[in-house]
């Protein structure tokens, strides 16, 4: 797979990714504050909730980047 195709396929995953997360978390998080009366529990929730984006973000970045990072240590190595 060529590296535009590659950075093409990631931002559509990255996008569609970021929209369900996003769409999960709201749901979720207006049970919790609905459900619950403590604030605490909901604040810890939405501190995490975000940052729960950024690993599963931070693969698909790194599956996109791949061959850039491979091109880059075969030139290394010719140099």
């Amino acid at each position: 797979m060529s590296i535009s195709t590659r950075k093409l396929v990631g931002t559509i995953l990255l996008l569609i990714f970021l929209t369900l997360y996003a769409a999960v978390m709201f749901v979720v998080g207006t049970a919790l504050v609905v459900n619950t009366s403590s604030q605490w529990a909901a604040l810890a929730f939405y501190a995490l909730a975000g940052f729960g984006w950024v690993v599963p973000a931070g693969w698909i970045l790194r599956w996109i980047l791949k061959p850039l990072r491979l091109k880059e240590q075969e030139d290394s190595k010719k140099d």
